[in-house]
């Protein structure tokens, strides 16, 4: 019988949350992000199924100049763990679903000679496979659990050195790309599902703490490539496990993204919109 700390890297999760504490807002990806407070950023979110495929693509370039976007926002780390270029991460390559670095240049040179800004984003913490294939990186109950959020999907733990340290060396991989901007999502602890299960191994460090550390690792990480951030906005018991703040991502970032629309866990733009230098609303 393995230690607990012993779980294989490629055993599936057996703990299933059928039923989150609250109910879920479905994923709204950027897709046109209006005019900020202080810029003139019309970004088109292109999903990495896009970004990985020369027809859909295309596509997307086309769709981008009919909805008024100067700025392309491609997806290059999603949740579920896709990668659009070849790692060289340890964890990064362990999914199986890195992309081609060629096709992602290609990608770029093409929106910037249709005229378009460039902006990579890749989400942080939810990373379903990456997760998966970590779990002593990944967020467990205290049996050493890998656990599952209300959607069903696995975070990687911000108290993981590991696991930062894969996000720091992600960012470092895309600066080489040399975009105009990245932008992280995910940010955060996980807010969704049944929390109070989790057990973190937190060496006395406060949730807050923590993301502020990680956000000032990940600046470091991105040289002179601007660094940009979503804001996920929670309130109320939300926000609080996140380890959000709005003094953390308004001293890290000059640009920061949040919904325009709030929910039953995120309040809208408006509620923090004078707390960043330069707001920009996700439509």
């Amino acid at each position: 019988i393995p230690e607990k700390d012993e779980t294989p890297q490629d055993v599936e999760a057996n703990l299933v949350i059928e039923e989150p504490e609250v109910e879920i807002e479905p994923e709204q990806m950027p897709v046109v992000v209006p005019q900020g407070n202080a810029s003139d950023i019309r970004g088109y979110f292109v999903p990495v199924g896009s970004v990985k495929s020369v027809e859909l693509f295309d596509a997307e370039l086309i769709a981008a100049k009919t909805a008024g976007a100067n700025t392309l926002i491609l997806e290059v780390k999603a949740e579920d763990g896709t990668l659009a270029y070849a790692t060289k991460t340890r964890i990064g390559m362990s999914t199986g679903l890195a992309g081609d670095s060629a096709m992602l240049t290609e990608s770029i040179n093409k929106a910037r000679e249709s005229g378009y800004r460039v902006a990579l984003y890749m989400s942080c913490f939810k990373d379903n496979e990456a997760a998966r294939k970590n779990q002593i990186y990944s967020v467990r109950t205290a049996n050493k659990i890998i656990w599952l959020d209300g959607e069903n999907m696995r975070w990687l733990s911000p108290y993981s050195e590991e696991a930062c340290e894969y996000l720091a060396e992600t960012v470092r991989e895309l600066a080489e790309f040399s975009p105009d901007e990245i932008i992280l999502s995910n940010i955060s602890f996980p807010t969704f599902g049944k929390t109070e299960i989790i057990e973190y191994e937190n060496g006395g460090v406060s949730k807050e703490e923590k993301i502020s550390g990680f956000i000032e690792e990940l600046k470091s990480s991105s040289g002179e490539i601007k660094l940009s951030a979503v804001y996920e906005n929670y309130k109320g018991n939300a926000l609080s496990r996140s380890g959000q703040s709005t003094d953390a991502f308004a001293n890290a970032f000059d640009t920061v993204y949040v919904k325009e629309s709030g929910g039953n866990n995120t309040a809208s733009f408006a509620f923090v919109a004078d707390k960043f230098k330069n707001a920009v609303p996700i439509k």
